[in-house]
């Protein structure tokens, strides 16, 4: 895998966790014990598959992610990268996403941003849309950009019995 490939993956794997991430900490404080899941947000931890578009050569991976009511992400990748960002309603189970975090490529430390525009299931247990992530050197200039979809499903507790 080469360099940009790498990055690549980070930058998707960090985006989704850090939307994860950020549903993780806003379900957990709104909630005390453990409750059913509002079905029309996002709010909530959710296990995030991407798949890059098929020119990038970048094969599907897994991301975490948590967003919280009030529209924060928090993410994390399996490169053990992390992202933020926010997260808003656009209309009816549409939302549109946007997270950043920082990487390396070729010994240079590079900037990613993460935009999507997802749908959430009737029955809120998952949310598909298309991604546009773009990766930025240190002065900010655009090196390359990649799109794919996500398909996220939402984390559940599951009691010790």
């Amino acid at each position: 895998m080469n360099s940009k490939t790498g990055l690549v993956i980070v930058a998707i794997i960090a985006l989704i966790a850090l939307i994860a991430a950020g549903a993780s900490l806003v379900y957990a404080q709104s909630r005390l014990t453990a409750a059913e899941p509002d079905a029309h947000s996002l709010a909530g931890s959710w296990i995030v598959t991407v798949t890059p578009d098929p020119e990038t050569g970048v094969p599907p991976f897994v991301n975490y992610a948590a967003m919280t009511k009030d529209g924060m992400i928090i993410g994390s990748n399996e490169t053990g990268h992390a992202s933020i960002g926010v997260w808003t309603r656009t209309a009816g189970n549409q939302s549109a996403t946007t997270f950043m975090g920082f990487d390396t490529m070729d010994g240079q430390i590079i900037q990613y941003k993460v935009r999507s525009t997802v749908e959430l299931s009737r029955d809120g247990e998952e949310f598909t849309g298309p991604f546009v992530t773009e990766i930025f050197d240190a002065d900010g200039n655009t090196l390359f950009t990649v799109t794919g979809t996500i398909q996220a499903t939402r984390i559940h507790v599951e009691p010790l019995d």
